[in-house]
């Protein structure tokens, strides 16, 4: 009996992802077609080391960047994640998010045991030399979850030019697996220091008991220590920046599976403190760092542009994809778009990858390239090419007595054929070893 086998990372991506990207055969057999145009680059068979497919951070940041790199703020949306000390400002122990003018969201373990008047929150990017200091007056911890918040001397937006950032209050579900959050905080960097705010985009991975939504690293980036109460935020689809929970735990990589307190469990406990939440749509910032050229997702199923001081989402149609249209990024029909299907996100045929780039569907063997493969990185970057981390086995796999063994997307997957009632043996050319 042959059985599909397709990592969760990829399932992940086809639920969230109203048109899916073309993804590397799996072990049903299916074969997708990229329905790729244009004039490619590179031969198959052949390791050209020009032509390769950039991957950004690889391995060398926690937090990423100064600016946030998927949801977009304005200036004044960035004063909104705070850092929170205690005792004698300067300084932040803990991070947070300003959710009204005199609200802050942050981690209950943050606040547990100390008083509310032991506590201030900072405003801007270094919170060793903050725009702003605010002392906290009153604080509550909620009786199960690992979410706080705490109630300001005086109102932030009076004495700087700050927005808040609203909690999220509809549903978040397993059908939003795979979209970007972008984090934020103020605790430690790779190089060991906290180096003031800064920002990083991981894919919401699921959930996990206990109230949390977790987002993952990928072993490439995320939060780290001090970053306990900073927000993880979403662009929805109305256009608004909400706050989807508060960091209650991390990696201790610093680059793994992070976990937030959920605060769509927590709306009504929210607004007995703040009062009522903005509903969707009400609170649409500006354009942030997206200009009214816009620009494309990775995987080219939405174009974000600014029109007027609004940013506008845009999701492609089944028979569109995200592109140049005379300089623009929008959604245009497939076949007027220079790499047809084929997106900067890319595909895998085999080893062999394809992705577009600046209008041109280039190509890279990667196994041709010194024991590479090709591999999904992460749903920002795609597919890449990667040092081969199955030690040199193939898609076509192998058997070990009855389990049969195989890699793909990255990773070996093995399944014993003799608890499915078979025995392992060579299928055919494009299954390769598995269960009969």
């Amino acid at each position: 009996m042959l059985r599909v086998a397709v990592s969760a990372v990829l399932a992940a991506l086809l639920t969230a992802c109203p048109q899916a990207p073309e993804i590397a055969p799996t072990r049903d057999g299916g074969d997708d077609d990229d329905g790729g145009e244009g004039e490619g680059e590179g031969e198959p068979g052949q390791c050209d080391a020009a032509t390769d497919k950039p991957i950004p951070g690889a391995g060398a940041v926690y937090f990423g960047t100064r600016e946030p790199s998927h949801v977009p703020l304005t200036a004044a949306q960035k004063l909104a994640v705070v850092g929170l000390g205690f005792g004698q400002p300067p300084g932040a122990s803990c991070s947070g998010t300003l959710i009204t003018d005199n609200v802050v969201l942050t981690a209950t373990h943050c606040t547990e045991g100390t008083p509310a008047n032991q506590m201030y929150v900072t405003f801007g990017a270094d919170d060793t030399d903050p725009q702003l200091v605010i002392r906290v007056v009153e604080k509550t911890e909620h009786p199960e979850l690992d979410i706080a918040m705490v109630r300001l001397a005086s109102r932030a937006t009076d004495q700087l030019a700050v927005t808040p950032i609203p909690p999220f209050s509809g549903a978040l579900s397993s059908g939003d697996v795979g979209e970007l959050f972008e984090q934020a905080g103020f605790g430690q960097t790779e190089s060991g220091n906290s180096n003031g705010l800064f920002f990083v985009a991981e894919p919401f991975a699921g959930f996990e008991g206990g109230g949390f939504l977790m987002v993952d690293g990928e072993g490439r980036h995320g939060v780290c220590f001090g970053d306990s109460g900073g927000p993880s935020l979403r662009l929805t689809a109305e256009g608004d920046v909400r706050v989807m929970g508060a960091l209650s735990f991390g990696d201790p990589s610093c680059t793994g599976v992070d976990r937030y307190t959920r605060v769509d469990l927590s709306v009504d406990w929210i607004e007995d403190f703040i009062g009522p939440i903005p509903p969707p749509g009400q609170t649409r910032p500006g354009c942030g760092s997206v200009t009214a050229a816009g620009r494309c997702n990775a995987d080219g199923t939405v174009a974000e542009f600014c029109d007027g001081d609004a940013l506008t989402r845009d999701s492609c149609g089944a028979d569109e994809v995200c592109g140049d249209d005379n300089g623009n990024a929008r959604c245009i029909p497939v076949s007027e778009a220079p790499c047809g299907r084929v997106t900067a996100f890319g595909s895998c045929d085999g080893d062999v990858l394809s992705w577009c780039d600046g209008g041109v569907v280039r190509t890279r063997d990667c196994g041709s390239c010194g024991g590479e493969v090709c591999a999904l990185v992460d749903n920002a970057v795609g597919f890449a090419c990667i040092d081969d981390p199955c030690g040199g086995l193939s898609f076509q796999g192998e058997c070990n007595g009855d389990v049969a063994r195989w890699c793909e997307d990255g990773q070996v997957k093995e399944v014993d054929c003799a608890a499915e009632g078979g025995s392992c043996g060579f299928v055919d050319d494009q299954t390769g070893f598995f269960c009969q």
